[in-house]
């Protein structure tokens, strides 16, 4: 459910677009729910359609603008200032990420603790994109390849953890010089704003990032279907992947497809030591680990006994829903991870 106006007392995340914070073209607004006191914490945009369509023109005007003409070595340092804000801001980042999602703030803490070494690494790939001269059967003439980004990326991330999965798809993008539009799930809007405030500071030119939020299929699927995409990265369900993937067909766009599941860990007979007696245990713990929102969650463990493998159900503890009357009932079918 959505409604133009909620509580002016929350905070309020806007849409990202050309480097500006933008209420959606529709005005609607949607309250995301803290799911351990069941109320709303926070107020996101609810973007639709329309706002996709401007913030891959920005992101294409990125492409082809300041961003596009910056070498390698430019983009590699911005990359790493990013990398360092983040650690600056690690703790407040991963109160707001608990407070979206549910999860434990230790684990948010840790989460954020990886995400500047992975733009410091791949800012050290950034200036190392080189192509390669071929040898050719004519003295007169000169074969070599070069490499240029894919172009404006799209970014569909989950809930679960929503700016380590997000900036997984974003450092080797910007790596590689795409520019990109996030649309994050709806139960987790605010992380991604807050990335592109930091991406602002850093230096990065407007459109580069651009984060379009909202309540339910409508901007997955704009993103998916859009003519002016050229690729899509993509971290959810095997059913929504489909979708995407048919969506991207219809404009040959490429895809990139992190899939969720159930783990089913395997104990063996050939383990010794501490690590046969505590593989039950551990097996036993990973449906209740993080929350039990992850791909990672163990439905099934397959211990090995007597030469034979026998499957154990695990129970897993179900995700809160969220309540109120502002509150998505459902989870996004195009961010389901």
């Amino acid at each position: 459910m959505t409604t133009p106006e909620t509580s002016t007392a929350l905070p309020r995340y806007q849409l990202v677009i050309d480097g500006r914070r933008v209420e959606a073209a529709s005005g609607q607004r949607y309250d995301s729910v803290d799911p351990y006191l069941g109320a709303p914490w926070a107020s996101a945009a609810d973007g639709g359609a329309a706002d996709v369509d401007l913030a891959v023109a920005a992101a294409r005007r990125a492409l082809a603008g300041p961003w596009g003409q910056l070498t390698g070595f430019g983009r590699a340092t911005l990359m790493r200032r990013l990398g360092d804000l983040i650690a600056r801001d690690a703790d407040r980042l991963a109160e707001i990420e608990t407070r979206d999602t549910g999860k434990l703030l230790r684990e948010m803490r840790g989460q954020l603790g990886t995400i500047p070494q992975w733009f410091s690494y791949f800012s050290g790939l950034a200036d190392k994109i080189e192509g390669t001269t071929i040898p050719g059967d004519k003295p007169n003439f000169l074969v070599y390849t070069r490499r240029e980004p894919a172009g404006v990326v799209a970014a569909i991330v989950p809930w679960n953890s929503p700016l380590l999965l997000l900036c997984w798809k974003l450092a080797p993008a910007l790596a590689a010089g795409c520019t990109m539009v996030a649309k994050p799930s709806d139960y987790s809007p605010a992380s991604a704003v807050e990335l592109a405030a930091l991406m602002e500071e850093a230096g990065f030119p407007p459109g580069v990032f651009n984060v379009v939020t909202g309540f339910g299929p409508a901007v997955g699927k704009a993103l998916a279907a859009h003519p002016d995409i050229d690729k899509i990265a993509f971290t959810g369900s095997t059913a929504v992947e489909s979708k995407v993937a048919a969506a991207a067909a219809a404009n040959i766009t490429g895809v990139l497809l992190e899939l969720g599941g159930k783990s089913g860990p395997r104990t063996s007979t050939a383990a010794t030591g501490w690590r046969t007696r505590c593989a039950p245990a551990r097996c036993g713990s990973t449906p209740t680990g993080w929350s039990a929102r992850t791909c990672r969650s163990a439905g099934t463990v397959f211990p090995a006994s007597a030469g034979r493998t026998a499957s154990r159900p695990c129970t897993s503890t179900p995700r809160p829903r969220r309540s109120g009357s502002s509150s998505p009932a459902a989870p996004d079918p195009f961010t389901l991870g």
